[in-house]
């Protein structure tokens, strides 16, 4: 087929040609107008990355690998059926006139009208995010300017709480499974609670630590004291030594270290050599009769005498010194042997009460954690905090959306005049037609002859 042939087919079909794309064009025009105004608004929001729980968790950054995929899943609740009944609940649109008369132009069945009403929402709804921010732009487009604006609102309001039912709802499961943990801890900690008291009442332990220190205190005097009379003993056994053997005056020289150096003693000694020493110078010139001899000896045998008592009695002084001293002796050991059977008896109660104490310890503080959790994920479900904040509220919008129904009309009758060349060459194809000598020549073998002038 060549051009002359194709602006044939053209010419012949011009009228075809011509009427698709400036219907089509009419049809566009006619439309745009029959089309209401449409008004478009939106509002901002910003999203925190992090957690707004209490506790241990609290202000933990969200990874930045889980960033794109969080934000992502929030512009997809926003878009969600729930949020979109929120909003209808929220604006009571149900009970509104202007929706109802709009419902009222459509062919759907009455009972059908909240599912149009939350359709409707969610297709008039565009959520759109910034390149590298944490922006969210809810976008709502309605005829009625402060329609727009107030659902834009309403689902910044509606996505808000339904975040807030997300968190809250897991947050008061986790309490509520806590709580009952908490019933059986609180169980466990009564029981170790009376096992220690019953115990400590049965023992007679009022305060086991305080009163096995003040024990072992007096252990450690007693022990102190049997030390310093153990000493005393040695020492007075010791002053023993010498005077148990001194039963006669000629064992006075052996006698312990204090009754020689004792006064009356050395004095008493002095004396009796003097007088042995005159008595033998005596004994050569006068006889064994003379007055003044046996004067001498009465003298000399009443210092022996003297001399033995003195001794005798610092040795019973000292015997009873050492029979006093080991009864002490004996009385501390006694007495710490006494006492070190008690100390052992308070260690071994207090061996007994420490399993106990530690399985109330380890209760207590089983259950002060528990009970801390319970109150972190309690206070989080009844705070009911969200990481939304909203930066800029939608306001109703003061111009309409640009119609463009020049480019709409122009769009309309490029495509009506492409599917009308369209039609042409499918016309033509169906219906072949000899439009000149280019078509004769190839109808047979006698080729073209010539043509007649056009009248």
């Amino acid at each position: 087929m060549t051009i002359s042939s194709l602006i044939e087919i053209l010419k012949s079909r011009l009228w075809l040609v011509l009427l698709l794309p400036i219907g089509a064009a009419t049809t566009a025009l006619f439309l745009g107008t029959l089309n209401p105004v449409t008004y478009s608004t939106h509002a901002t929001i910003l999203l925190d990355y992090r957690k707004p729980l209490e506790g241990e968790l609290a202000g933990e950054l969200l990874p930045v690998g889980m960033q794109p995929s969080y934000l992502t899943t929030q512009m997809d609740i926003i878009k969600s059926r729930p949020v979109a009944e929120r909003v209808s609940a929220l604006l009571e649109l149900s009970g509104s006139p202007l929706w109802r008369e709009r419902f009222d132009s459509t062919d759907a069945p009455p009972e059908a009208f909240p599912d149009w009403i939350v359709g409707t929402l969610l297709e008039q709804l565009e959520v759109t995010v910034g390149i590298e921010t944490r922006l969210i732009d809810i976008w709502y487009k309605d005829p009625d300017p402060a329609t727009a604006a107030s659902v834009a609102n309403a689902f910044v309001d509606a996505y808000r709480e339904t975040v807030k039912q997300l968190g809250g709802t897991p947050a008061l499961e986790t309490a509520e499974s806590v709580d009952k943990l908490l019933a059986r801890l609180r169980e466990n900690l009564e029981r170790a609670e009376n096992r220690a008291s019953d115990y400590q009442a049965r023992m007679g332990i009022i305060a086991t630590d305080e009163r096995l220190d003040v024990e072992t205190e007096h252990l450690n005097e007693l022990m102190r004291e049997k030390l310093a009379a153990d000493a005393g003993l040695r020492v007075a056994e010791s002053r023993l030594d010498g005077p148990a053997q001194a039963d006669s005056p000629a064992g006075a020289g052996s006698v312990a270290s204090e009754v020689i150096g004792n006064d009356l003693i050395n004095s008493l000694q002095i004396d009796l050599s003097r007088k042995e020493g005159e008595l033998a110078d005596l004994s050569t010139s006068l006889g064994e009769r003379h007055p003044q001899l046996v004067k001498l000896k009465a003298e000399v045998e009443s210092l022996q005498q003297k001399l033995i008592a003195e001794t005798e009695r610092i040795v019973s002084a000292t015997r009873a010194e050492a029979v006093r001293t080991r009864r002490l002796s004996e009385a501390a050991q006694q007495a710490e042997e006494t006492q070190r059977k008690k100390v052992l008896e308070l260690k071994q109660l207090r061996d007994g009460l420490q399993p106990l104490l530690r399985e109330l310890e380890s209760a207590k503080t089983s259950y002060d954690r528990a009970l801390q959790v319970y109150s972190d994920y309690a206070m989080h479900s009844e705070l009911g905090q969200t990481n939304i904040s909203v930066l800029s509220p939608a306001v109703a919008p003061t111009e309409p959306l640009p119609s463009n129904k020049a480019l709409k009309v122009a769009s309309a009758f490029i495509g009506g005049l492409v599917f009308a060349l369209g039609l042409v060459m499918l016309w033509e194809l169906a219906d072949r037609r000899v439009r000149g000598k280019e078509g004769i020549a190839g109808l047979g073998d006698a080729g073209y002859l010539g043509g007649l002038p056009k009248a």
